[in-house]
C-alpha cells in the first residue's frame, strides 16, 4: 500500500513538469510567429500550457491577489436615544436570508443576516441591542492574535450569543485566536453608543455620536481600498445632522449603495432600542421589508429567504408625502420627456433623485425649494430603456415613484 502511495506522489509530478514545459514551449515558438499555433504539435501542446495558466490565475485568485475587493458599508450613529446601524452587503450572490434564533440557556435571542450557502452570517442583532457586520479588506498580517486559544465556534456567532455590550464583544476577541481573518473586519456597536471597529490586532473606536466603516483599514489606510466614495458620502451626511430619523438613515445607507456585479445585495436598517429592522433586497429596492426582532423571536425559529419577503412586499419605500402635498409623474411610460409635477401649500425644501434597480444614482433632478407648484422634466432620450425610480423628499416626507423608459 505504501509502495502504491509512493508511486502516485511522484506519478502526480509528471504533469505540472509537463504542462510548465509545454508552456515554454508554445511561449517561445508561438509568440515570435502566430502562425505557428496552426501546427499540429503547438495545438497539441495549447492544452496542457493553458491548463497551467488557469492554475496559476486560481492560485492567485485563493490568494487575493487578483480578487476584487467587495464594496460593503455600514455606519452607527447615536443621538439624542436613537440608535441605528445600518448596512449595505455587497457581492456577486443573491441567495440572501435573514434568521431569528430564540433566547435559551446562556444565550441570547438574535437575528442573522447572510448569503444561504455560507456557513457564517455576514451581520446581526441580538435582544440586548448589540449589532456587528463584517468586512473584506486586503490582506494583513496578525500577531498578538496568533498566540491564543481558537475559539469554540465563530467568534460573531459567539459573540451574538453571550455579549450584551461592545465592551463585553472586545474582551472576546481579546481571548481568542484571529487567525482565519486576516482578510477581514469586523465592526461593532450597541445601544448605548459605543462602537469600535476590529482590524486583527487593532480596535478601532469612535469618535463622537457616530461611526462608519467600508474595506480599508483606518489604521492604516495605505494598506488599500482608500480613497473610498462611499465612506467619505456616508461620513459628510452623518456630520452635516443634529438629528436622526429611520428616513434620514434610510438616505445615507442608500446613497451609499453600489452598482454592477459586486453591488448592493441587500441593505438591513437595525433599531438598536426597540429591535425594528427595516430590510431591502436587491432588484426590489422600492420595497420595504419590515420586520420586529422580539416579535419574530416570540415565534420561534425562522428562516426567510428575503427574495420571497420582498415579493410578498406591499409596502413602498418611503411615506407618502403629507398634507397638501402631491406628486405626479407622467407620462409613463416614455421614451423622450418625463415630468414630475410637485404640488404644496407652503414653500419647503425639496429633493429628487433618480436610482436605476442596482440603486445607482442616475441623476440628481433638484435639491432647493420649492415654492407651491413647479414641473421638472426629466430628458430620458439618451437614458437606455428599463424600470428607474424617483425617490423624492418633501420637507421629512418621502416618496418613491417608479417609472418606465422606453
Amino acid at each position: 500500500m505504501n509502495h502504491r502511495l509512493k508511486k502516485t506522489k511522484k506519478g502526480t509530478l509528471v504533469y505540472p513538469v509537463l504542462r510548465f514545459l509545454a508552456l515554454c514551449w508554445f511561449l517561445l515558438r508561438v509568440i515570435p510567429n502566430p502562425q505557428r499555433a496552426m501546427y499540429l504539435f503547438r495545438r497539441a501542446a495549447f492544452p496542457l500550457a493553458s491548463s497551467i495558466v488557469i492554475w496559476l490565475v486560481g492560485i492567485l485568485l485563493a490568494q487575493g491577489v487578483m480578487q476584487p475587493l467587495i464594496a460593503c458599508t455600514a455606519f452607527s450613529v447615536y443621538k439624542n436615544g436613537t440608535a441605528y446601524f445600518c448596512n449595505n452587503e455587497d457581492y456577486v450572490w443573491n441567495n440572501t436570508y435573514i434568521e431569528f434564533i430564540p433566547a435559551s440557556e446562556g444565550k441570547y435571542g438574535r437575528v442573522f443576516v447572510g448569503y444561504k450557502h455560507i456557513p457564517s452570517p455576514q451581520g446581526g442583532m441580538n435582544d440586548q441591542g448589540l449589532c456587528y457586520d463584517k468586512f473584506a479588506t486586503p490582506y494583513l498580517s496578525l500577531h498578538s492574535a496568533h498566540n491564543r486559544p481558537n475559539p469554540p465556534k465563530d467568534l460573531d456567532i459567539l459573540i451574538m450569543e453571550t455579549c450584551a455590550t461592545v465592551d463585553e464583544a472586545v474582551e472576546v476577541y481579546k481571548k481568542y485566536s484571529l487567525v482565519g481573518i486576516e482578510r477581514g473586519q469586523i465592526m461593532i456597536s450597541d445601544r448605548s453608543g459605543r462602537s469600535v471597529i476590529v482590524e486583527g490586532d487593532e480596535i478601532i473606536e469612535i469618535t463622537g455620536d457616530h461611526q462608519v466603516c467600508t474595506n480599508f483599514y483606518q489604521s492604516d489606510p495605505s494598506r488599500g481600498g482608500w480613497p473610498c466614495w462611499r465612506y467619505k458620502k456616508a461620513k459628510e451626511m452623518l456630520e452635516e445632522s443634529e438629528e436622526v430619523s429611520i428616513q434620514f438613515a434610510e438616505e445615507i445607507i442608500f446613497a451609499c449603495h453600489s452598482s454592477g456585479t459586486y453591488g448592493t445585495k441587500y441593505t438591513n436598517i437595525f433599531d438598536m432600542n426597540t429591535g425594528n429592522i427595516k430590510l431591502y433586497y436587491t432588484g426590489y429596492f422600492d420595497k420595504e421589508i419590515t420586520l420586529n426582532l422580539f416579535d419574530e423571536l416570540q415565534k420561534g425559529r425562522s428562516v426567510y429567504m428575503m427574495e420571497d419577503l420582498a415579493k410578498t412586499s406591499s409596502k413602498n419605500t418611503a411615506k407618502l408625502p403629507g398634507p397638501g402635498q402631491s406628486v405626479t409623474i407622467f407620462p409613463n411610460p416614455s421614451s423622450s420627456i418625463v415630468n414630475i409635477r410637485f404640488k404644496s401649500e407652503n414653500p419647503i425644501q425639496f429633493h429628487a433623485w433618480v436610482y436605476d434597480q442596482t440603486a445607482r444614482l442616475i441623476a440628481v433632478l433638484r435639491e432647493d425649494e420649492l415654492h407651491e407648484s413647479e414641473i421638472i422634466k426629466w430628458d430620458v432620450a439618451d437614458i437606455e430603456p428599463g424600470v428607474y425610480f424617483i425617490l423624492v423628499k418633501l420637507g421629512d416626507n418621502y416618496s418613491t415613484r417608479r417609472v418606465l423608459i422606453t
